[in-house]
């Protein structure tokens, strides 16, 4: 009895114990992905099934810190390495981050310093990030109309993962990459949602998707992503993805041969045969966004983002009908004929504008002369010669009124 009375004691004890501890009382800290917002993001993305999730949120850290801006670099306390804090936290969210600096970036110092850290990891990382040193390209296609084309690449990665980059190039003022994004899906599925839309408009798709031999994709997309460069701001938008995946763009195309022909100086692919493209023709078009796919369930969420984001799609529609009255009423305007034929042509001729330029106003000599030379006859709207002689009396006439109108020097 008396041993039985001392054991529980000694229970009573240890429950005291654990209740009230004769040290001071200790207060456990929340895990750091927890407290730093940054963190958590990652944490989100790295539980997302989606593939790209991480890709998205991780790219655009490792853009920062390959390469941090000047304000941000001059608003760290001194000595602070911005590398080295996410270095300093050892857990899964960081695990993953340092596996795709080692992957992007452009700074081989920060390369070795993300490697060197995840050889001392130990948490487990998914297959298509740890992957990425493993990324195979394994088919290119692409199909265009004269305002550009749709380039797609199929990635593969470990653990049986099918990626497919889209990277929409546009002609105008010279071939650029306008938006870019990754699609967690085959080619051949991508393939059969671009030739739904395209057959919707009476195209065959076989006569407008096209397999793309792989050295040409990246000499193409080379040039593509060299135009990016150089096209005057007030013409690039930032995209849901784009411009911040640019790292993983190049890591694609590092993948592919080099030696093929690009983009010629008029911002079409060597060896494309323009009769053979597509007429733009505005949103519900072949480079509208899918949400409007007329093959789609009607509660399928088609108005929802779908993550596609724009392929080559300016959708200004309400705007150009609006222009077209200005310019009609305007002093310019007054001077054509009052019929059906001066609408149609002032309505595309904004409309090119603004689907090439991205703004109905902004007209230079080169848009002036590639509308003139290239961008009409093709189209259906005037197959007419008679219509067609009428360009050249509404053209100048636009071009002036635009200008004064946006207040552009000629």
């Amino acid at each position: 009895m008396a041993r039985k009375h001392t054991g529980h004691k000694h229970r009573q004890k240890n429950r005291s114990a654990t209740r009230r501890p004769g040290g001071p009382r200790h207060v456990a800290h929340p895990e750091p992905a927890v407290q730093d917002p940054l963190l958590a993001s990652l944490r989100q993305a790295l539980r997302d099934p989606d593939p790209i999730a991480f890709w998205g949120v991780a790219t655009s850290m490792v853009v920062l810190l390959d390469d941090p801006p000047r304000e941000l670099a001059e608003a760290l306390p001194e000595g602070v390495d911005l590398l080295q804090t996410f270095i300093d936290v050892d857990v899964a969210e960081t695990t993953a981050l340092m596996h795709m600096v080692a992957a992007l970036a452009t700074d081989e110092m920060k390369r070795a310093r993300a490697r060197r850290a995840v050889r001392e990891r130990r948490q487990p990382v998914p297959p298509h990030i740890i992957g990425l040193a493993d990324l195979a390209v394994t088919g290119t296609a692409v199909f265009g109309d004269l305002a550009g084309d749709n380039h797609m690449l199929e990635l593969t990665l470990p653990g049986q993962v099918r990626v497919t980059l889209v990277v929409y190039v546009a002609r105008r003022p010279r071939a650029w990459v306008k938006d870019a994004f990754f699609v967690p899906e085959r080619l051949t599925e991508v393939e059969q949602r671009f030739a739904a839309l395209i057959e919707a408009e009476g195209v065959p798709a076989e006569d407008a998707i096209r397999a793309l031999d792989p050295a040409q994709s990246r000499a193409a997309l080379e040039d593509a992503l060299a135009g990016a460069d150089v096209v005057p701001p007030r013409e690039q938008e930032e995209a849901d993805q784009w411009p911040m995946c640019r790292p993983l763009v190049e890591l694609v195309l590092a993948r592919l041969p080099q030696g093929g022909p690009g983009y010629d100086q008029d911002g079409y692919l060597v060896g494309q045969v323009r009769g053979d493209l597509l007429v733009p023709t505005g949103p519900g078009g072949p480079d509208d966004d899918w949400a409007d796919d007329d093959g789609a369930d009607e509660d399928d969420g088609a108005d929802e983002d779908d993550g596609w984001g724009d392929v080559g799609l300016d959708e200004t529609g309400g705007e150009v009908v609006e222009l077209v009255g200005d310019f009609l009423s305007s002093p310019q305007g007054r001077t054509l004929p009052e019929d059906e034929v001066t609408v149609l042509l002032a309505t595309l001729l904004l409309s090119m504008a603004s689907l090439l330029e991205g703004d109905p106003l902004h007209w230079c000599e080169s848009m002036v002369r590639w509308v003139a030379e290239e961008g009409l006859p093709p189209s259906p709207f005037v197959a007419d010669a008679d219509v067609l002689a009428r360009v050249g009396q509404l053209l100048p006439l636009l071009v002036e009124w635009a200008h004064q109108t946006s207040g552009e020097d000629p």
